[in-house]
């Protein structure tokens, strides 16, 4: 991860430290509690308003729906 983050020109320190900061590993656990609640099953899916999802990689002008 630090050579990740020196990569990227950001802090290799404050990234470790950001990486495993407890609130952010909740929003995360709370995030994916969501996703699986309206049906997502991969990444990356688009949930419309109707709810429709979409997933997966698709050839350009297919997509996956679910």
């Amino acid at each position: 991860m630090r050579e990740a983050a020196q990569e990227a020109g950001l802090n290799a320190d404050e990234a470790i430290v950001a990486a495993w900061d407890p609130e952010r590993i909740s929003g995360l656990r709370a995030m994916r509690e969501e996703a699986k609640s309206i049906g997502v099953h991969g990444v990356p899916t688009i949930a419309t308003a109707e709810r429709v999802l979409y997933y997966g990689a698709a050839l350009p002008g297919k997509s996956a729906r679910y």
